[in-house]
């Protein structure tokens, strides 16, 4: 195996780039503002991906390369421009694949219990990716037995959401797994520009829809402002923001599923609903602002994209304790889909204007809950392939809940 760097040294600085810098998207910016304001731990996210098989350590390296060279957003980075920051596409890469070889030494056979890898993962997680490096992304492979391995794939949530992180790591094995069988394959055409969307979010800012949007959310969040002016007796003496997952079986989420979409709600947003609802009962809050996710990806394309392209929308759950559950999800599912109709708003800068919740500067939500799909039981050759998401501390709701 080849002895690299350990995994949360910087990958080596890109070419010299050649390309012009091109815009962050409204999204990226707000997020760009606020690790300049709190750090960057909290904007890490990524998968640690479990190996069950042989692993040809060589060829992993070889197509994580070619992804690379593949996705333009894998090689950008930030620079500063008179115009505000902007993203710098370097032409090419150099990069090499940190493998670490993480069994016991008294007993090949044996795993240490993934040590290498946790304490690269809690380190990343305490210090988050620098926003102005020269890769956002940090990966490696650490062997934990003679046939198991713990592969970190972290990013700063500056390049990419969760979406974006499937985008990637789906990619590498598709591409293992072509090479394998044929190493001779083509070189891997260009992923689609992320620039294609940030036009968009040029040509919606100069548009009277953009206007009409702004009228809509300057009225709602005042008045829910109104409303909830005070915090959330009890979340505010948590001492820090608490994180809740929920990992169902298939069946169960199926079963989930169906029951949110009868009454009209995805399953993140049933998900808020009792969570919020259950908070505001035991609290005595009169509302509760829910942060609800939203992946905003419009098209074919933009589903391919590497990027950032998911939002977060306020809304506000007015507690009523004598409801019935089905009026409850029916009055939250008419909610929602007023608000969807004015989605693509940038609410960062509604929000900022906002008192923060419970006294913390950024903090937006009293709960935010994030819903993906990452029960992959693919193949890596013949290795079976476990995902387990990561994420960095949940700064923006005291509660954050996520569902994988």
């Amino acid at each position: 195996m080849p002895v690299c760097q350990p995994m949360l040294h910087p990958p080596p600085s890109p070419e010299p780039p050649a390309a012009t810098p091109c815009a962050l998207g409204q999204t990226q910016q707000a997020i760009l503002l606020r690790q300049d304001l709190l750090g960057s731990a909290i904007y890490t996210i990524g998968l640690t991906v479990h190996i069950d098989g042989a692993v040809d350590t060589a060829l992993l390296e070889r197509a994580t390369q070619d992804v690379i060279a593949a996705e333009p957003m894998l090689r950008a980075h930030v620079v500063d421009t008179a115009d505000g920051p902007c993203w710098q596409i370097a032409p090419a890469l150099s990069w090499r694949l940190p493998v670490i070889d993480d069994r016991a030494p008294t007993d090949p056979a044996a795993s240490p219990a993934q040590d290498g890898a946790a304490r690269a993962l809690a380190d990343l997680q305490q210090h988050g990716i620098d926003p102005r490096g020269d890769t956002l992304w940090r990966f490696a492979l650490y062997r934990t037995s003679s046939a198991r391995w713990a592969w970190l794939l972290g990013f700063n949530h500056l390049l990419v959401d969760g979406h974006g992180v499937l985008l990637v790591v789906e990619g590498i094995v598709r591409r293992y797994n072509a090479l394998l069988h044929n190493p001779s394959e083509p070189a891997l055409p260009p992923g689609p520009d992320y620039g294609r969307f940030v036009a968009r979010e040029q040509a919606y800012l100069q548009s009277a829809r953009h206007a009409r949007d702004r009228a809509f959310w300057d009225s709602r969040l005042a008045q829910g402002e109104a409303v909830t002016q005070s915090a959330t007796p009890g979340l505010d003496t948590l001492p820090e923001p608490a994180k809740l997952r929920w990992t169902p079986d298939a069946d169960a989420w199926r079963q989930y599923q169906q029951q949110a979409a009868s009454h009209g709600l995805t399953p993140a947003q049933a998900v808020l609903l009792f969570l919020g609802s259950y908070i505001a009962l035991v609290t005595g809050q009169p509302s509760v602002r829910l942060g609800m996710p939203l992946h905003n990806r419009k098209d074919a394309i933009d589903k391919r994209t590497v990027g950032v392209f998911a939002n977060t929308l306020p809304v506000l759950l007015g507690a009523d304790a004598a409801a019935p559950v089905a009026q409850a999800m029916r009055t939250l599912a008419d909610d929602t889909r007023q608000v969807l109709r004015h989605q693509q708003f940038p609410l960062d800068d509604v929000l900022a204007r906002l008192a923060p919740r419970h006294g913390v500067v950024g903090m937006h939500f009293d709960v935010m809950v994030s819903v993906e799909d990452f029960g992959h039981h693919t193949t890596l050759g013949d290795a079976h392939l476990v995902f387990a998401p990561f994420s960095g501390h949940p700064g923006f709701a005291p509660i954050a809940a996520y569902v994988r």
